[in-house]
């Protein structure tokens, strides 16, 4: 699978690679002094860029669990301009479009088994709770920085994107969606409480617990580490106006913070062996 590595490459590393330890800010003499650009471990050799989508504007890319293929959103296609979802085979090259709503849809992400998809997709919500009547909710003043459609709700379909079936029915944002590397689990974000909050749930969308509870934070990007016995997160304060990478258990217990400055930390990614954490991040440059 030397494509398939190669995608997971360009994918991880299109990424701010950042690892965690030791990466904070501090304020001082009311100027903010910026961390050091923290060292890749040692031995590693990073691997050219290779591009692998062609046409339109591609994001929130997904490797299934197999690696024989990726899961993406692209939207300003030649045959249409809001986010659908494709499937990429890494053994042709080749993609194949897998959603056709007249909504927009984010972050795909595979099951435990890869025999299905979870999304998330606006295409309900925007008829049930059309915007201009119900106005637009606090996400949207960063709306470009995050996978979120507002408002939105959780989908899972076979990867042929056949027997499609709705999980979540709220009001407002449910998405980011993160599945259990062995479990019929799906971990995301909901915005149903007025916040955003994390809840677990499996794939029929019961047995739904929430893991998060704040009354001045707002939590995102749910990702189970490899074995399944860690949980990484973005918690972003009351107003949206920057984030931290947090660390927990699968329960969301037992929570550290590994990143804290003004900045925006998104798109957290565990590196196989568990050591690491890549995100995305504006640390060197809040205006970034």
């Amino acid at each position: 699978f030397s494509f398939a590595k190669s995608a997971y490459t360009f994918v991880a590393l299109s990424l701010f690679t950042a690892f965690f330890w030791g990466c904070q800010s501090s304020q001082k003499n009311g100027s903010i002094k910026w961390p050091p650009h923290p060292k890749p471990p040692k031995g590693y050799i990073p691997a050219e860029f290779q591009q692998i989508t062609f046409e339109g504007h591609s994001r929130y890319p997904s490797i299934s669990r197999a690696g024989r293929q990726m899961v993406y959103v692209s939207s300003q296609q030649t045959k249409h301009s809001h986010p659908q979802i494709y499937i990429m085979d890494f053994a042709n090259k080749t993609s194949r479009r897998i959603t056709f709503q007249d909504g927009a849809n984010s972050s795909p992400t595979y099951s435990h088994n890869d025999k299905k998809l979870i999304y998330s997709s606006s295409t309900d919500e925007i008829k049930e709770r059309p915007t201009l009547i119900y106005g637009k909710s606090k996400v949207t003043a960063i709306s470009e920085l995050l996978p979120v459609e507002d408002p939105a709700e959780l989908y899972i379909s076979y990867t042929n994107g056949s027997h499609i079936h709705r999980l979540t029915r709220s009001i407002n944002f449910d998405g980011t969606p993160s599945t259990h590397p062995e479990q019929s689990l799906i971990y995301f974000s909901s915005q149903r409480t007025g916040n955003f909050e994390l809840y677990r749930m499996d794939d029929f969308g019961k047995k739904l617990k929430q893991l998060t509870k704040h009354s001045q934070k707002n939590s995102l990007y749910p990702q189970l580490s490899p074995s399944g016995k860690y949980l990484a997160w973005i918690e972003f304060d009351a107003n949206l106006l920057h984030s931290k990478l947090v660390v927990g258990n699968s329960n969301a217990d037992s929570a550290k913070a590994l990143t804290d400055g003004i900045y925006y930390v998104l798109n957290p990614n565990w590196h196989p062996s568990e050591n690491f954490i890549l995100f995305s991040s504006n640390l060197a440059s809040y205006d970034n």
